[in-house]
Formats: structure tokens, C-alpha cells, sequence
């Protein structure tokens, strides 16, 4: 994902344009992510360090086996980038926050200098993306904070390095960890300004072109056979691509999920009803209204219920 790449890249402009307004979030975003690139090294410093364990070193060689590979097959950027490791001993290399109106679809946007406007704000340290998260509910939004393993520079910092492989990924299976690499590569090929949407697609389709292609080349038939189990049930990476790969991939959950948002009804059934529509044993959207006398409510809770079936059939 470009994700927090761009705030960072924002981050260091900004710094350089001298802006003041939001120059401790820049702050945090320049020096979030110069503390990263200290704590990275040459893959092969990895490699050839005695204290390395065998199990992290067969993954580092495997990754610039993948690294090659998407230079020289997929003609994705040939740069520093994904030639250092760095174990940042943390879960996630940033959390993002995002926030939305109640019962709304649309997300808050933050802008930055050069990359644009985006939907999401990305911090180094957990408990600064959770006071945002905070600030946000204060004013009436909607908020979530979550963990991203990955973000892409856009190829801005391959002067100093590049974006560096890290703990936080490099034990996905070998068909996810290839994917990764292809995903955040893909970003320093097309970047469109205000346009997360389409950053996203493009990287998705080059992600999963590239690591079908990887897949079916050089992996051994046990990380195949993974890969594809792995398919069948999405975990930590689909559910990380957060919000993204899934909205994007939903259409039809969107779809009806706008139809049950905009209903004309008073708040509070309609907040039970969104829940009802995702709830298994929810058995009749007309419980959360009951005891309602608004014309046409009943109808409209059963309509709701059909909606909240699909739903859960996509």
C-alpha cells in the first residue's frame, strides 16, 4: 500500500517547505521513518552475520530472489529498495487512522503538500494514531485505527536506501511476501495524485499478476499449495489490506450497505438495523423496531433484513 508512504514523503516536504500548521505530525512522520532506515541494513550484512538465525536468513534469500525477480520479469523500478532488512520489534510498521461520518461511506481526508489528499493519516506510534482516533470521536466522526505491516515512499527516498524489507512481513507465506514486495514496488512505477482508489487497483492487479507469475515459475509445490489454502481463507494480510483491497473488491456490499444507510428512519432503529444486517443471529430486522408506530417502518425493517442477507452472501 502506498498508505503512510505518502504522509512520510509529505512529511519531508513539508519540513522543507517550512509549513507550521501541521508540523508535529510532519515531525513524527520524517523522524518515524529516518529512525526506520537506522535500523535497517544490506540484506547481505544479514546474510553474512553469524547471529542472523537460519530461519531469517533462508527468508532474506528468498526475498531477493523475489526482488530480482520482479526487476527482470515484471520490469518493476531496479533501486535500493527491498536490499535492507530492519527488525523494527514492533507489530506493524505504522498505524493508520481513519474516520467517517455516522451511517456514511465517505471517508475523512487528510491533505498533504505534492502527494495529495488520501483517506487515511499514518503515525509511527500506536498510542499518537489512537489520541487521533480520540480526537476524531470528540468531533462526531467515526474512527478506527489499524496496523499497516508495509507503506511505499514512492521511490522518493531510494537516495538513502529505499524502503527497507521489515519484521512485520518478511514471514508471510512465500505467495503473500512476493505479492507485498510487487504491491509497494508497483507504487514507484504510477502514483495518481488524490486518487487512492486507483493507486490501489493498479498495485492489487500488478501484485496479483506478479505473484501468479512467481508462483507458477519458481515456487516449490508446498508454498503453492499454501498460497492457495491461504486463498481460501483470507487472514492477516486481506484483513490488513484493510479497508482497500476489501472495498474495492466488494461492490455489491457497498451497494446495498448505501441503500440500508439511507433509509429515512430515526437514528437509533437505524443503528440497530445496520447491526442486525451483520449479525447471523439477528432472525428479524422488526425486533429493532418494535413497538415503533412510523408509517411504513416494518416494511422497511424487512427490506433492510433482505439487504443485510446479501450482505453476508457476498
Amino acid at each position: 500500500m502506498a498508505l503512510t508512504g505518502v504522509a512520510v514523503v509529505a512529511g519531508l516536504a513539508a519540513l522543507c517547505l517550512g509549513g507550521c500548521a501541521n508540523l508535529g505530525y510532519y515531525w513524527q512522520s520524517a523522524s518515524g521513518h529516518l529512525a526506520l532506515m537506522n535500523a535497517s541494513r544490506p540484506v547481505n550484512e544479514w546474510l553474512a552475520d553469524t547471529a542472523t538465525p537460519d530461519t531469517l536468513k533462508a527468508r532474506l534469500a528468498l526475498s531477493q530472489r523475489i526482488r530480482d525477480f520482479a526487476a527482470t520479469e515484471l520490469h518493476l523500478p531496479d533501486n535500493p529498495s527491498y536490499r535492507r532488512y530492519a527488525d523494527l520489534k514492533r507489530r506493524a510498521a505504522v498505524w493508520n487512522v481513519v474516520a467517517a461520518p455516522p451511517y456514511s461511506l465517505t471517508l475523512h481526508t487528510w491533505c498533504f503538500p505534492v502527494t495529495g489528499c488520501v483517506g487515511y493519516r499514518g503515525y509511527f506510534k500506536e498510542a499518537d494514531a489512537r489520541a487521533e482516533a480520540a480526537r476524531l470521536s470528540a468531533l462526531g466522526l467515526e474512527a478506527s485505527v489499524y496496523g499497516v505491516p508495509a507503506y511505499s515512499t514512492l521511490g522518493w527516498m531510494n537516495w538513502a536506501g529505499g524502503d527497507p524489507l521489515l519484521n512485520t512481513f518478511m514471514h508471510y507465506p512465500e505467495g503473500e511476501l512476493a505479492r507485498l514486495i510487487f504491491h509497494e514496488l508497483a507504487h514507484q512505477v504510477v502514483y495518481a495524485k488524490d486518487d487512492t482508489m486507483f493507486n490501489e487497483s493498479f498495485a492489487t492487479a500488478v501484485e496479483r499478476l506478479g505473484g501468479a507469475r512467481w508462483l507458477a515459475a519458481h515456487a516449490s509445490d508446498a508454498a503453492r499449495a499454501e498460497y492457495a489454502a491461504q486463498r481460501r481463507h483470507p487472514g492477516r494480510r486481506e484483513a490488513i489490506a484493510c479497508g482497500l483491497d476489501i472495498r474495492m473488491r466488494n461492490v455489491r456490499m457497498r451497494s446495498a450497505l448505501r441503500r440500508l444507510i439511507r433509509f429515512e428512519m430515526p437514528a437509533q432503529p437505524r443503528a440497530a438495523c445496520i447491526r442486525c444486517a451483520f449479525d447471523d443471529k439477528c432472525r428479524s430486522a422488526r425486533s429493532v423496531v418494535q413497538g415503533k408506530k412510523e408509517a411504513g417502518m416494518q416494511q422497511q425493517a424487512q427490506s433492510l433484513r433482505g439487504i443485510g442477507q446479501r450482505l453476508r452472501s457476498t
